[in-house]
């Protein structure tokens, strides 16, 4: 296996951070200069890219000034054995909590059957729009690496609600995302947002793609508008009139196994949505 496949498979991390650390590592202590032509990177891409690395505790800075950092790669067996480390601690926290989550989950009463049978009957937690905000920021923040968004139907209550806490989390974290949108809306109304800034900094965008973290796709078949976390959480979100009325949190259970399949399903025969610039609704391109 190549060194790049190694470093991407063992830290779960985007090809280009790879890219970036492994230059760092056989070339030793240096500037950006020293190693920007073997990237195949812009220079502002691999800022970027050296600022998450940073953060992430890939890389540190040895010394700053006007003419360039100077950056270093942290040894691949200290890195290694802390990231072993911030995984075990992260996972003994939830191993710590999953009888307790288990437990009442399925002791919590579904207070919306007749909203809720429409998609099945389940124990969940019902959350009100004044405390989804804040759920979702729990919710995004106790998730390992990555999530599923559906969006079926243009609702400007959930972006409002999603948009800041998907942005910081994105920024801060390597997490990859998987969004699925109904085609029909999407071409309607939502294709200029993603163009134009209206959601996310169109610069943030250009490099969640290029880092393979977000991941776009159109589809016929979203039939809900609902959130599934690596750690099998669900979270759905029920609209009226372009307002969100409600949500839904559940946890391991056969509702959230099926929207699990059902998106699956969906994401392998959707249209993959491919975006070389971002400054106009036209240049947007479908694929199959």
């Amino acid at each position: 296996m190549e060194p790049l496949s190694l470093i991407t498979d063992f830290f779960d991390i985007p090809k280009t951070w790879a890219q970036v650390y492994y230059q760092l590592l056989i070339h030793g202590p240096g500037t950006i200069g020293n190693f920007l032509e073997n990237t195949n990177l812009s220079r502002q891409h691999t800022y970027n890219v050296l600022d998450k690395l940073v953060d992430e505790g890939f890389v540190i800075v040895i010394s700053q000034s006007k003419r360039g950092n100077l950056y270093k790669s942290v040894p691949i067996e200290q890195l290694s054995k802390e990231y072993i480390h911030r995984l075990d601690v992260k996972l003994s926290k939830k191993n710590e909590r999953i009888d307790l989550f288990i437990s009442e989950l399925n002791h919590l009463t579904n207070t919306h059957s007749n909203q809720l049978s429409k998609v099945s009957t389940f124990y969940g937690k019902i959350l009100t729009p004044e405390k989804i905000e804040n759920a979702l920021k729990v919710l995004f923040e106790d998730t390992l690496s990555s999530f599923k968004l559906a969006i079926r139907d243009l609702n400007t209550d959930i972006m409002t609600k999603t948009r800041s806490t998907i942005f910081k989390i994105m920024n801060q974290n390597n997490i990859k995302v998987d969004i699925l949108f109904q085609e029909e809306i999407y071409n309607k109304y939502i294709s200029l947002k993603i163009t134009d800034g209206s959601w996310f900094p169109t610069e943030s965008i250009k490099d969640w793609l290029n880092d393979e973290r977000l991941s776009i796709k159109l589809t016929k078949s979203v039939i809900q508008n609902y959130i599934i976390f690596d750690n099998v959480t669900l979270l759905l979100m029920f609209t009226n009139e372009n307002q969100l009325e409600f949500a839904s949190v559940t946890g391991i259970d056969d509702l959230t196994k099926r929207f699990l399949i059902s998106f699956d399903n969906c994401w392998r025969r959707g249209k993959k949505l491919l975006i070389p610039n971002l400054k106009h609704e036209k240049e947007l391109v479908n694929i199959n």
